[in-house]
Order: C-alpha cells, then sequence, then structure tokens
C-alpha cells in the first residue's frame, strides 16, 4: 500500500512511501546496493524510531551470527538457519532478520549454495580472524 521512490544506494538511505498523500512508511536501504526494507510506524512507535531500531537490532543480530560462524556453532558449508529460524531465536521480525542476513551476504559469508527454488543459504566462509 502506497508508492515510493527508490532510495539511494547507500546504508541508511530512505524514501517515504506514501499513501493518498499521507507518508505511511519508509522503503529503507540496510546495505549497499540491496534492495530496500519496508518500514511502518507501530502503535506508539513513530516511523523514525522503527527506522533507527531495524538499523542497530539487524546489526546486533548480523554481529552475533557472525561470533556463531567464527566459533563454528553455524558451520562452514552447512545449512545456514532459515528465515522462520532466525526470528524464532532472536525474538525478531522478517525485516530486521532480512536486514541482518544482508550485511552477512555482502560480506561474502554466507550465500545459496544450490539453484532452484528450494536451495536456502550456506555459510560460504569463516571470517577473517584478528591477530592480537
Amino acid at each position: 500500500m502506497g508508492e515510493h521512490e527508490p532510495p539511494g544506494r547507500e546504508r541508511g538511505d530512505w524514501t517515504p512511501i506514501v499513501h493518498e498523500g499521507v507518508t505511511v512508511g519508509r522503503a529503507l536501504r540496510t546495505r549497499r546496493d540491496t534492495k530496500p526494507v519496508y518500514v511502518s510506524q507501530g502503535h506508539r512507535i513513530g516511523l523514525e524510531y522503527q527506522a533507527k531500531r531495524i538499523m542497530t537490532s539487524a546489526d546486533v543480530i548480523a554481529d552475533d551470527l557472525w561470533a556463531r560462524i567464527t566459533s563454528g556453532e553455524l558451520r562452514l558449508h552447512h545449512r545456514f538457519p532459515t528465515e522462520r529460524e532466525l526470528i524464532e531465536h532472536y525474538d525478531s521480525n522478517t525485516e530486521v532478520v532480512r536486514a541482518a542476513k544482508s550485511l552477512l551476504i555482502d560480506e561474502g559469508l554466507i550465500g545459496r549454495a544450490g539453484r532452484g527454488a528450494k536451495a536456502g543459504l550456506t555459510v560460504l566462509r569463516t571470517p577473517p580472524t584478528t591477530s592480537a
């Protein structure tokens, strides 16, 4: 419901989603050159706060998933958890989980390893380690 122009290419860029002359949401870019997520305000939660919450929550989830890959809990070349599994694990929502996955895809840690509609995401590589 509503229309919007494409947001800019950079993380955090957004454009309003307008329906019948009223701003009803935002098309928010969570990573450079990725598809935007669609954000709407909630009950007693303003649009600005909601957009910031999605960006912050996605970073926190992505950092935890990064750590789970590094520790070997999520194993190299094995199936990455489904969107539903991540939503339940992090008690989150679709927009936040998709934004977090987008961060890991951009880093090349996860991606599609198979073909077809049933091909899910796979852990493609482990993050580089830093030496002290």
